[in-house]
């Protein structure tokens, strides 16, 4: 039986994330459901160049050194368990590349025909809504990133803004958008090391940033624990003041999506 939400995944990529590529996963995973959403890809029929081809879209306005890379956090959010890379068949691991994992797009394109969607998110992935609901999570992780990961929330934040700056959320607004989403449950694991973690995160760019937007200070963490004996997620509005369970999580987050929009 596969997973109900995205609890699980959204820990495993918080977790696990290469401290100098912050925001490749989340990028990586923001690329797909954007494929996805436009009709481009199938969940069992995934082209491995389309999403690298996309991920270079996003990242290389910003980072033109950093675009070239999607094939890395492709390739290892397979350890997440979202995909899975196939050739004739059968599914790829890490014992079919000589160093454990693919050395390049190029050698990773060779071995590969397509991926295919894991059985355990194959149902939340057919649903718009539950798409919808990764993306904000993913922009709420690049939110709790370093400074080359924050940079990256204005363009992406409606992808047919991407390079139109002028049309680019505000702070303020992102602020707003960030806060509503800021509620209870155990999508984020709260570790000590999330304080050291974060005082440490940025790294100095090579270059400067075609955009840099201030840090989205005062803005709750988005997800908090509560307790694992529970282990059900609830969203507060604070508005309103209540909470809702995890059943109408996808629904609260297409309204907060376009009140944002």
């Amino acid at each position: 039986m596969g997973h109900t939400n995205w609890s699980t995944l959204i820990r495993q990529i918080r977790k696990h994330r290469s401290e100098a590529a912050q925001f490749f996963k989340p990028v990586c995973v923001i690329a797909m459901i954007d494929l996805a959403d436009e009709g481009r890809i199938e969940p069992d029929e995934i082209d491995a160049k389309l999403v690298c081809d996309r991920f270079s879209d996003y990242v290389s306005p910003f980072y033109p050194d950093r675009g070239k890379d999607g094939y890395k956090p492709l390739w290892h959010l397979t350890n997440d368990r979202l995909w899975t890379f196939f050739c004739n068949g059968k599914s790829l691991g890490s014992s079919d590349f000589s160093h454990g994992a693919p050395a390049s797009k190029a050698k990773l394109l060779a071995k590969v025909d397509h991926l295919e969607i894991g059985k355990d998110y194959i149902d939340l992935w057919k649903s718009e809504a539950e798409r919808k609901t990764l993306r904000l999570f993913m922009l709420a992780i690049l939110n709790e990133s370093d400074s080359d990961s924050r940079n990256l929330i204005p363009p992406l934040f409606n992808k047919i803004n991407l390079l139109e700056k002028e049309l680019w959320p505000s702070a303020e607004h992102l602020r707003t958008v960030f806060s509503n989403l800021t509620g209870q449950g155990d999508l984020f694991e709260a570790a000590s090391a999330d304080a050291s973690h974060s005082s440490s995160a940025d790294r100095s760019s090579s270059f400067e940033p075609a955009h840099e937007i201030d840090a989205i200070d005062d803005v709750p963490t988005p997800i908090a624990m509560v307790g694992s004996q529970t282990k059900l997620l609830s969203l507060k509005i604070r508005r309103t003041g209540r909470f809702f369970p995890l059943r109408h999580l996808s629904a609260i987050m297409v309204l907060v999506w376009r009140r944002a929009g």
